[in-house]
C-alpha cells in the first residue's frame, strides 16, 4: 500500500490503494497460565481500488471466532467480540450491534462479521467525500458465525480530510432496521480510515 499525495502542493489525491490482509491466532490455555482454555481467529482484509485520479473503491472484511476448549464453557465479557462503532457498522453506536442483556447491555459474542463497501472522492484539497454501506452481526456462539441471523445495514456519507498522519473523519449513517433502544442515526467522528 501506498499513500498518492503531491507533497509540494500539500494535496493527498487519493489515499491507500491496494489490498491489506491481517489475521491474528490467539491460543490460552493452562499450559501458560491462562484460567481460560480458548483459541481465538480474527481475519480482516481491504482491497482499495483506485477509479480515476480522485476516487477510491474500498471493500473491507472481518471475521473472528472465539472456540472454548476443555473446561471453558463461558468466555467472559472482556474476552468477547463486538460489533458497531467508528470502525464497523456505522449506523450503530459504539458495540450496540449483537445480542443484549435484560437490562439491553451488550453481552458480545463468540463470533461477529463485519462487511463494508465504501466509495471515497476528493471534492477539493485535502477534502474527500464517502458514501457507505455496512454489514455485520455478533453471534452468542462460535457455531453460528455464518448462520445468517442477526444482521444490522448501516447506509452512510462522510467527510475525510487527509494529513500526512492519516485522516480525520466525519461519518453519518441510517440504520434502515433499527430496532428498539436503537438509534435511526449516528453520527462518528474519528482518526483514521474505517478500513
Amino acid at each position: 500500500t501506498r499513500l498518492l499525495c503531491d507533497w509540494s502542493s500539500d494535496v493527498c489525491s487519493s489515499d491507500l490503494e491496494g489490498l491489506r490482509a491481517r489475521t491474528i491466532l490467539e491460543w490460552g490455555g493452562e499450559q501458560i497460565g491462562s484460567q481460560l482454555d480458548f483459541t481465538r481467529l480474527k481475519l480482516d482484509v481491504a482491497q482499495l481500488y483506485p477509479l480515476g485520479e480522485d476516487t477510491v473503491l474500498g471493500l473491507g472484511l472481518g471475521v473472528g471466532i472465539i472456540w472454548p476448549l476443555n473446561e471453558t464453557d463461558v468466555i467472559p465479557l472482556q474476552e468477547r467480540f463486538f460489533n458497531g462503532g467508528e470502525d464497523t457498522v456505522r449506523s450503530y453506536r459504539e458495540d450496540e450491534l449483537g445480542p443484549l442483556d435484560g437490562d439491553r447491555d451488550p453481552i458480545g459474542g463468540e463470533a461477529y462479521t463485519v462487511a463494508s463497501i465504501e466509495l471515497r472522492r476528493r471534492l477539493a484539497g485535502n477534502l474527500q467525500g464517502a458514501f457507505f454501506i455496512d454489514t455485520g452481526h455478533v453471534a452468542e456462539k462460535a457455531n453460528d458465525v455464518f448462520d445468517g441471523e442477526g444482521y444490522g445495514w448501516g447506509i452512510g456519507l462522510g467527510l475525510r480530510y487527509l494529513l500526512p498522519v492519516g485522516p480525520i473523519r466525519l461519518d453519518g449513517a441510517f440504520n434502515p432496521d433499527a430496532g428498539a433502544g436503537q438509534d435511526d442515526f449516528v453520527l462518528h467522528f474519528a482518526v483514521g480510515m474505517a478500513f
